[in-house]
């Protein structure tokens, strides 16, 4: 597969769109879920250059999804590898990105970052999953308009601001692994001007395998103040804390033997994290928005390693403290007649994190010895993305950015040198709109992302260095096609090409991380949905990418932890007015293990999971839901995460959980 028969299938396939258009007769008004957030401009799912999938807060109560992580497999087929079988420790994969795929798509939540300076993966148990109103997914680059990060997409979670009628859900979980779990969340208003929304949830599981236990608690209260017709602001505190087991890998014998087995039963980990978001928006003129948002946060970490049989104990503390100021302004204007749309705006961040390595006890001779790390980063971006309406039906969309990052650090109080970059991003995009029933787009967009922290200094060895890497920079090229029809039926394709430079990977001939040689990615992402109340819901994403590096000694060969294939088929059917059936099909075909740069060792086995549900919903008590579900129902023995072929990382076996849910 080449660019010039992606771009040749692209055009095939929105030609048919556009005739199939055409034939038919209009159909009613769609309401295209808001995009508030994500998109930083206000737009509708179908205003933006990208494929764009949106999770309702009543599609993931009728799911029977307990957190984050099954919400946005089962509703938004997304990929997920898991180290531990918990969601804290699970790790989001778009686009063909590998190891650290984590650092290459952004997680908000009301547009606060989870990512992280360092390379620990989003805790996405973060977020009070009762709270949620909707998940926002954007597919493809999204630099422009949020920087590092945002390199395969953006996820955002949008938790409730308030209602105008006092509204309060309790829910209770139990099931295997001795899990338990509640929540509270309550939402309404203090008067005409004051809305609040307050949300805790707790939950503890043993976990699958042994040392996979996890406990979590969350708090959210959010306050939002309606100052006059033109002006509102919001207020969101939070706090997280967690304890977690640490299982470690199995070789692939171990796991066949026993999957729940561990061979770290004393590793363990706690992490703590608070802080604020403050959003205001005001409206200038008659079509102007100003956004100044302000966002910190604190962050926790510390665990303890079990190397015995290596003669040492490891163990390691973190603290993380983040501060972000981001202005904007959207408005509307005409040049000639011409109709323009245009957002410009500025992200403003430091990150201070201070990394604690401790050995009991240390070896210096073999370069084990306790450090400390210290690394301080800077960033000031601009950005713009202006839209002309050329007709009704077709725009133009110009973006660019421009990011100053400055990164400070010392090891055990020794400065290191400074390291300084001045990253841009350019993009261009099509959207024709012919009517609302569908959506045609074509994109090139450039990107780039910063090494983490722990990769920018290596600290390893007799004598810590700046290593000597790069950012990413890469350019993404993209067609796509969303079409709606028969008002049940949605359908949407889209086929891409991502061209990176200088991709950070961890070389474990040289137990460092390092710029490597170009990477090509190709691919294409397919979903199809049907939905008819009270009757029944189905859904079907399949994605496919060919990862490949595309020079240097392994020109050609896969780039790890990437399946080429990967389908999730969801469904619902209303046997009866209170009962309704769920199942999820989830399947992924093989994939090079983690490090194996030169393809040379064992594969990841590919698998298939079913889960499988049911969900009363009692006409005579209105506000009650029962949800029972049984995941990975066959027991299949599998693993999402491996490395160097002779490591995994086993998922869980056969799960089941029940959770009532009661709103009044």
């Amino acid at each position: 597969m080449n660019l010039n028969r992606i771009t040749a299938a692209g055009a095939f396939a929105i030609g048919v769109v556009v005739a199939a258009s055409a034939q038919s007769e209009e159909a009613p008004a769609t309401n295209a879920p808001i995009i508030v957030t994500a998109s930083r401009t206000g737009r509708s799912a179908d205003e933006i250059a990208s494929s764009v999938t949106v999770i309702t807060a009543d599609e993931i109560k009728r799911s029977g999804a307990t957190d984050v992580v099954q919400a946005l497999e089962k509703l938004g087929g997304l990929y997920f590898r898991k180290a531990s079988g918990n969601p804290s420790s699970s790790e989001v994969s778009l686009r063909g990105f590998g190891e650290n795929s984590h650092g290459r798509t952004l997680i908000l939540v009301n547009g606060e970052r989870l990512n992280s300076l360092d390379m620990a993966a989003p805790n996405l148990l973060r977020v009070p999953f009762g709270s949620i109103e909707r998940i926002e997914v954007l597919r493809g680059s999204q630099t422009i308009l949020y920087g590092d990060y945002a390199s395969a997409g953006v996820i955002n979670i949008i938790t409730s601001l308030g209602a105008d009628k006092p509204t309060t859900t309790v829910a209770a979980t139990a099931g295997s692994q001795n899990t338990f779990g509640g929540s509270v969340s309550t939402a309404g208003r203090l008067d005409d001007a004051l809305r609040y929304a307050v949300d805790v949830n707790w939950q503890k599981s043993d976990g699958w395998r042994n040392n996979s236990d996890t406990e979590t608690t969350d708090a959210r209260v959010t306050l939002g103040k309606d100052w006059n017709a033109r002006a509102t602001s919001t207020l969101s505190l939070f706090y997280n804390t967690g304890d977690y087991g640490m299982p470690g890998a199995l070789t692939y014998a171990q796991m066949r033997a026993n999957p729940r087995q561990t061979t770290h039963p004393l590793d363990e980990g706690t992490s703590q994290s608070w802080g604020l978001a403050l959003n205001n928006a005001f409206l200038v003129g008659e079509d102007g928005t100003l956004r100044l948002n302000v966002s910190a946060s604190r962050r926790l970490i510390d665990s303890q390693n079990d190397y015995r049989a290596w003669g040492y104990w490891f163990y390691y503390g973190s603290g993380l403290d983040s501060l972000t100021f981001s202005p904007s302004y959207s408005d509307r204007y005409q040049i000639a007649g011409v109709e323009n749309r245009i957002t410009v705006g500025a992200d403003i961040r430091r990150d201070a994190l201070a990394m604690n390595y401790i050995y009991n006890p240390e070896i210096p001779l073999w370069g084990i010895a306790n450090k400390a790390f210290d690394l301080t980063r800077g960033s000031l971006a601009g950005y713009v993305e202006n839209e002309t309406f050329l007709s009704d039906t077709l725009s133009l969309i110009l973006g660019a950015r421009a990011d100053r990052i400055a990164n400070e650090s010392s090891v055990n109080g020794t400065a290191m040198p400074d390291v300084n970059s001045t990253e841009h991003a350019l993009s261009a995009s099509v959207l024709y709109r012919p009517s609302q029933q569908v959506k045609l787009y074509a994109l090139a967009a450039s990107l780039y992302h910063a090494p983490f922290a722990d990769e920018q200094v290596n600290i390893w060895g007799p004598a810590p260095v700046v290593a000597d890497i790069e950012p990413e920079t890469g350019l993404n090229q993209e067609a796509g096609a969303v079409v709606r029809f028969a008002e049940e039926w949605e359908t949407g394709l889209s086929l891409y090409q991502l061209d990176l430079k200088n991709e950070i990977v961890y070389n474990p001939m040289k137990w460092k991380n390092e710029n490597y040689d170009d990477t090509r990615r190709r691919g294409m992402e397919a979903n199809l949905s049907w939905s008819r109340p009270g009757v029944a819901r189905l859904s079907a994403f399949y994605t496919f990418v060919n990862a490949e590096f595309d020079a240097g000694p392994n020109a050609g060969k896969e780039v790890p932890l990437v399946p080429k294939h990967v389908l999730t088929l969801n469904g619902e059917w209303s046997v009866l007015e209170d009962l309704a059936l769920l199942s999820t099909f989830r399947a992924t075909s093989n994939q090079r293990s983690g490090s194996d740069l030169a393809n040379a060792k064992d594969d990841l086995d590919g698998f298939g999971v079913f889960d499988v549900g049911a969900r009363v919903t009692p006409s005579r008590i209105k506000g009650l839901q029962l949800t029972f579900g049984i995941d990975n129902v066959f027991d299949k023995n599998y693993a999402t995460s491996g490395f160097s072929g002779s490591s995994v990382y086993p998922a869980n076996g056969r799960t089941w959980k029940l959770t009532a849910s009661y709103t009044f």
